[in-house]
């Protein structure tokens, strides 16, 4: 059970995610600085989950 719910849980890093969002990593560091997307820390990498990215697209589509 436990595997299928790490299967479902994607992380991506900043850059990826930047490329994701089609924004530049800079814009998305801003938006991680006040809060707008959360992510975790992955030893000293910083990763964000591709759910995350989705919700914060989908609200600043509204």
């Amino acid at each position: 059970m436990t595997s299928q719910k790490h299967s479902t849980r994607r992380l991506l890093s900043v850059n990826d995610a930047a490329h994701y969002l089609g924004m530049s990593r800079s814009w998305l560091y801003v938006q991680i600085k006040f809060g707008h997307i959360k992510v975790k820390k992955v030893g000293s990498a910083t990763r964000i989950e591709i759910s995350e990215l989705d919700n914060f697209a989908d609200d600043i589509a509204a």
